[in-house]
């Protein structure tokens, strides 16, 4: 029989909307749902279907720091277990838009560093009771704040269950990058990352170009595990032809933020100028941000269309039913950092869809250096508004490029993304992890 161990999750929880959520549900789907446990913040409507016991981080767990305690504590949910037999199904409140004072107010202790000092997450009595009744045999965590980091740390030292982390992002070089005290912070995240990475047993990364980083700047491997896909229910609806009517119908699906929004605008900048000039070209963007800011300002442009987010079951009919998927990264200094070693959820998806895509994003990123390194995508490096508009006109005319390029692609995610395939090598890791004695 497989072994399945006891895996308690911190930080993160599983859902199909998140990038990291998609991929933590992706791998451990199949596990022992009885021997996955969940601790975390913000849970909104989490997914029992993979884990069955879940506990929310609340007031009991997350402590203001002075002078921020002074500010009223209504905001923080209560702490304690979820439980779908109940009809607790965690949060589901709107973020409502922030005002400009708001706005003002974040920005501050963003550019002081204060947002890194503001809170932090401790050991409630509940919480530890709760993770003793588990009896977890390894923590799983994503980590991406500086309070995350001490919080698994402060885990791992006061009950000793082995740590496994699991990094999507290069955030320890772009978490601190605004302010007078920018360097004080990225040194004093970066020491206490350093210290929780030399001390913990399991080390994932996202992708292979991250593994190759991570091993000569903290001198320990990372084995890499990307988002896997079910090959077999996405290849029902892979697209198997490749011509394109009168007007053509470009997709972009996902969040418009951190790392892509510049290049989301520039992008729709182009298509909207290849529309005034004689194109026929629609671009639907769904995306969790359709009600925000950006999102208003990109409806503008002509032909850009901005649509809320569908569910992640209906994901296969939707990439195929169009005729190009775009998968853009910024190209400016913060972006490149915070993307370099990343590889988006979405681009297996992407890739298995049968559709061609075009990837906009700079050679320093791991993105870009696969899709030229392979031949799966249409590459644009370079931050080139004519180049652009060059690159999307030649997959619009050339039927024989976009289906070469969608059979490669294919054939990649077949091979490499196999959810059953990779779910093995993922519980492999843990199941043959041994705890010294």
């Amino acid at each position: 029989m497989k072994r399945y161990p006891r895996i308690l999750i911190v930080g993160q929880y599983f859902d199909l909307k998140s990038g990291g959520g998609i991929t933590m549900t992706n791998l451990f789907k199949g596990w022992d749902r009885n021997a996955i446990a969940v601790a975390a913040e913000d849970i909104q409507q989490p997914d029992y279907s993979v884990c069955g016991k879940f506990y929310r981080l609340g007031a009991e767990e997350c402590r203001l720091s002075f002078p921020f305690n002074l500010k009223s504590r209504k905001s923080i949910p209560a702490s304690g277990e979820l439980n779908m037999r109940s009809g607790n199904q965690g949060s589901s409140y709107r973020i409502s838009s922030q005002s400009k004072l708001q706005r003002l107010y974040y920005s501050f202790i963003e550019n002081t560093g204060l947002i890194h000092y503001r809170n932090k997450l401790e050991i409630s009595d509940s919480l530890l009771k709760w993770i003793k009744d588990f009896a977890p045999e390894v923590i799983y965590t994503q980590l991406s704040n500086y309070r995350l980091i001490n919080f698994v740390s402060e885990l791992h030292d006061r009950l000793g269950y082995p740590v496994a982390i699991h990094i999507m992002d290069d955030w320890p070089v772009s978490i601190s990058n605004k302010g007078i005290f920018k360097n004080y912070w990225r040194n004093k995240i970066g020491s206490a990352f350093r210290k929780l990475v030399e001390k913990s047993a399991i080390l994932l990364s996202i992708s292979d170009s991250m593994s190759e980083e991570y091993k000569k700047r903290y001198r320990r491997p990372f084995t890499p595990f990307h988002n896997p896909i079910e090959t077999t229910e996405w290849l029902k609806h892979s697209r198997l032809e490749w011509s394109i009517g009168d007007k053509v119908k470009m997709l972009y699906t996902g969040r418009i933020g951190t790392a892509n929004n510049q290049s989301i605008f520039f992008i729709s900048q182009a298509i909207h100028e290849l529309n005034q000039s004689g194109q026929s070209i629609t671009l639907d963007i769904y995306t969790p941000d359709h009600e925000g800011r950006q999102a208003e300002e990109l409806s503008e442009l002509k032909g850009i269309s901005i649509k809320k987010t569908v569910a992640h079951s209906e994901m296969p009919q939707l990439l195929s039913g169009h005729d190009i998927l775009i998968l853009p990264l910024d190209f400016d200094r913060k972006g490149i950092e915070f993307a370099r070693y990343s590889m988006p959820t979405k681009a297996s998806e992407y890739m298995i869809s049968g559709t061609p895509i075009l990837v906009f994003a700079s050679l320093e990123t791991g993105l870009a250096k696969y899709a030229e390194k392979d031949k799966w995508a249409c590459l644009v490096s370079d931050l080139n508004a004519d180049k652009l508009k060059g690159a999307i006109k030649e997959l619009i005319c050339n039927e024989e490029m976009r289906k070469s390029l969608s059979n490669k692609a294919k054939v990649l995610a077949v091979e490499n993304e196999n959810a059953e395939t990779v779910r093995e090598r993922f519980r492999q890791v843990f199941a043959n992890y041994r705890k010294p004695n």
